[in-house]
């Protein structure tokens, strides 16, 4: 059996929803994991919410724990995004959110950017 090593795993901040940014990164740290997928949702980091000067800081806050985000996950099964849907209008404003958060990912300093279709 392939022994698995550190650096091919990550922390989600997903599994921390109910403790701050800060306290997720600082966890990271703490059991020496280096790489960190981040969930953009609230109260972490949803897109909707956030500026480019907040998205700025988190990106920072990141670097400075010489943590390495390998990607980033807009919310997107709880509400309510689903580029397949039929209707027009949801679809449009779908696509309007993942253009957004695309930019974000480029932003936060990753090139992953998981999605999932409705």
């Amino acid at each position: 059996m392939k022994k698995i090593m550190m650096s091919q795993i990550s922390g989600m901040n997903l599994h921390y929803m109910l403790y701050s940014l800060d306290y997720f990164l600082d966890e990271m740290v703490k059991y020496e994991m280096s790489n960190v997928e981040l969930w953009g949702g609230y109260p972490h980091l949803y897109s909707e919410d956030m500026t480019p000067a907040q998205v700025t800081s988190i990106r920072k806050k990141i670097e400075q724990r010489d943590l390495q985000l390998v990607c980033y996950t807009p919310e997107q099964l709880m509400y309510a995004n689903n580029i397949a849907a039929p209707e027009a209008e949801i679809r449009k404003r779908s696509l309007d959110y993942y253009l957004k958060n695309i930019e974000i990912t480029a932003e936060l300093g990753t090139d992953r950017m998981l999605m999932t279709s409705g």
